[in-house]
């Protein structure tokens, strides 16, 4: 498929995803996956919201989310001693 920029997407009331194009073309499909990476883009972060999700704001390190799990700090401290 070649590079196309997504302006919106919607989920229909059958759970079927819609997803417009910039050249105005709509594309379906049954899930959509949102890759952010590192460099998050305002506008991708605008379309997780359209669909529900939150945004956290971004932290310099993996490790600082990781330790917000449960139990994990603990075991984070025994692999590092």
């Amino acid at each position: 498929m070649a590079k196309r920029a997504v302006e919106s997407i919607t989920k229909r009331s059958d759970g079927v995803f819609e997803l417009k194009i910039a050249n105005g073309e709509i594309l379906t499909c049954d899930r959509v996956l949102l890759a952010t990476g590192g460099c998050r883009t305002p506008s991708l972060g605008q379309l997780a919201v359209s669909l529900g999700h939150t945004l956290e704001p971004p932290v310099p390190s993996y490790l600082r989310s990781i330790l917000r799990c449960r139990g994990f700090a603990s075991c984070l401290e025994f692999l590092l001693s």
